[in-house]
């Protein structure tokens, strides 16, 4: 029985594939930060980043490839991240990352310099791999569904930009 429980925890910690962090588990630690970020202040950056075209080569090389790809991008990312830093595949091709004590101006630094060594990796670029990144900036009174929205829809401009991969998203406000 411990040992089913266990299994079930990784299978909600992890995602089976990559092995960083799942769908669910950084909802859990986005909720945790924003209230440790209610309460003591501070920074915390916030990246959702997409594998442009994942689905063309699925197509072109089988979904065996593209699986290969998901482990060599998501292990090639952990590389590059600090410890604090929690990297979590949302869905397909679509990762986020959880910048803690990061402010806006390091974070776009940090996707900048992601995006190059990713780009620059020689085991990623035999696939031609193109990446979409939509940076903001956590705030304590936005709710974790908006943030992954508003990161995901500034990624989502990154995409639709001929020139321009990496898309800085509006500070979240309040509406009064």
């Amino acid at each position: 029985m411990h040992i089913r429980n266990e299994r079930l925890a990784a299978l909600a910690t992890y995602d089976s594939l990559t092995k960083v962090s799942s769908r669910l588990h950084m909802q859990t630690l986005l909720r945790q930060q924003q209230l440790l970020l209610k309460r003591h202040g501070g920074d915390i950056g916030f990246i959702y980043l997409r594998i442009m075209r994942l689905n063309r080569l699925n197509t072109l090389f089988g979904y065996r490839e593209g699986d290969k790809i998901l482990i060599l991008f998501a292990t090639t990312l952990k590389k590059m991240i600090r410890k604090s830093d929690v990297i979590a595949r949302w869905s397909g091709g679509d990762f986020m990352v959880m910048l803690p004590n990061t402010d806006g101006r390091s974070s776009l630094t940090f996707v900048k310099k992601i995006n190059t060594l990713l780009s620059s990796d020689k085991a990623l670029m035999g696939f031609s791999l193109k990446y979409s990144f939509g940076v903001v900036q956590m705030s304590a009174e936005e709710m974790v569904a908006a943030l992954i929205e508003r990161s995901r829809t500034t990624m989502e401009e990154a995409a639709e930009n001929e020139y321009e991969n990496i898309i800085v998203g509006q500070t979240y406000s309040k509406k009064e």
